[in-house]
């Protein structure tokens, strides 16, 4: 009937796109650097997201999860002499247009 798919990951390097990201439902102004928060979801809020590694035999490995958005809201840890980290977990969502493709796509690349 339909795939989930999800990426969870901590950010180590915090950035106005990252956070706006993380907000969900957010406008950012990029030349202030100001994130506005919004309470109606926009279609742009759903953006591709890529993970590349690397496995034992060399070869590289693309995941894309399409249409990814992150449903953990704004997250942040922050220590002590230190920039914080965001954590973020980001899922897969069909397309409205394209309701038989499932959110994700996986590609090995050889070496």
């Amino acid at each position: 009937d339909s795939v989930g798919v999800t990426a969870s990951f901590v950010a180590l390097e915090i950035t106005p796109e990252l956070v706006r990201r993380a907000c969900g439902v957010a406008d950012l102004d990029a030349a202030n650097k100001i994130i506005t928060l919004r309470h109606e979801v926009k279609t742009t809020d759903f953006e591709d997201l890529y993970w590349i590694g690397e496995v034992s035999d060399g070869r590289k490995v693309q995941i894309t999860f399409k249409n990814a958005f992150n449903e953990n809201g704004l997250s942040l840890r922050t220590q002590p002499n230190n920039e914080g980290e965001l954590s973020l977990s980001f899922s897969g969502n069909y397309s409205v247009a394209d309701l038989d493709t499932p959110p994700v796509e996986i590609e090995f690349i050889d070496a």
